[in-house]
Formats: structure tokens, C-alpha cells, sequence
């Protein structure tokens, strides 16, 4: 119920929700973050910013969710705006980004729920864990062979991994 809230901009029923649910699941940390997540949404950002310091005063963690993919029999992990990725990745993530905008696709920048500008979230979209791992793929991956690649979102912080999903 809470995630609908998020995508129907309910800040207020997802506020009564997480008081509901937070008193019987204290320590879960998706309560917290979809919390957080729709009040970055509707533009609260003083709110999110609060259940934030929250998580972090009762000692809550938030794991952040990873994609896989198999390279050449080697299963490899990926966390957003993963350090290790290296210059050929962030090349083709760039390559992505000017292919789609020249096919006409849109950057839908309302899935990033930090208070930034456009031009860094437009950036932020390119690096999540499921662009770095198709892009590390396709630079090792034989043409011929299919790219699958498995994800473990769970709750995304501020999350902006859907944006490629309407990408086709």
C-alpha cells in the first residue's frame, strides 16, 4: 500500500501507513525508505530528509539493490554509481544515453527523488546498477549470446531505477 502512495503521491496516507506499520515492524528499513521516497516525490524534501536522519538515529540499514549479469561464466554484481566501473563502462553509458535521446526517448527525471537539478539527474538515471550492468555486457558479451540480467532492487532509496523500464 505504501509503494501506491509513492506512484499516486499520497503523502499523507503513506504517513498513516508507516505509523501503522512501524509499530509492529520498527526496524524494517523499506518502511522508512518508501516513506522517504514519497516525500521526495510530491516535493518534500525537508520530510525525507528527516525519516533519513531517522533510519540513522535508530541504527537502521537500507541494503541497496544490486543487478547481476554473467560475463563469460563469471556471475558479476553491480550497485548504483558503482566506483569500480571503469572508463569503457562510462562510455558506452554515455553512448546509451545519446543513442536514446536521438531515437526521441525522454529522460523521465521524476524518478529521481533528490533535490537536484535536471542535468544531474538526468546523470544520476545512467547510473544505476541495471544500465551499468547492460553496459558492462554488452562491451563483453559476444553478439550472438543473450544478455540476461537478474536484479535484487527490493526498495530502491530515492529510487530511479525505473525510468529504463519504459525504455523499448
Amino acid at each position: 500500500m505504501q509503494g501506491a502512495c509513492r506512484i499516486f503521491e499520497d503523502a499523507e496516507r503513506a504517513e498513516r501507513i508507516a505509523h501503522y506499520a512501524l509499530g509492529i515492524y520498527p526496524n524494517d528499513p523499506s518502511l522508512y525508505v518508501i516513506l522517504a521516497n514519497t516525500y521526495a516525490k510530491v516535493g518534500r524534501h525537508e520530510d525525507a530528509e528527516r525519516v533519513e536522519s531517522l533510519m540513522k538515529e535508530r541504527g537502521i540499514k537500507h541494503r541497496p539493490g544490486t543487478s547481476k549479469v554473467r560475463i563469460n561464466g563469471e556471475l558479476r554484481t553491480y550497485l548504483p554509481n558503482d566506483s569500480k566501473m571503469g572508463a569503457e563502462v562510462r562510455h558506452q553509458l554515455k553512448e546509451f544515453q545519446q543513442n536514446l535521446i536521438a531515437e526521441g526517448y525522454s529522460t523521465d527525471t521524476t524518478w529521481v527523488l533528490q533535490n537536484v537539478d535536471e542535468e544531474t539527474k538526468k546523470h544520476l538515471l545512467c547510473l544505476h546498477s541495471e544500465m551499468i550492468a547492460l553496459a558492462d555486457a554488452i562491451l563483453h558479451t559476444p553478439v550472438h549470446e543473450t544478455i540476461t540480467i537478474y536484479n535484487d532492487l527490493r526498495t530502491g532509496f530515492r529510487g530511479y531505477s525505473e525510468d529504463c523500464r519504459h525504455v523499448r
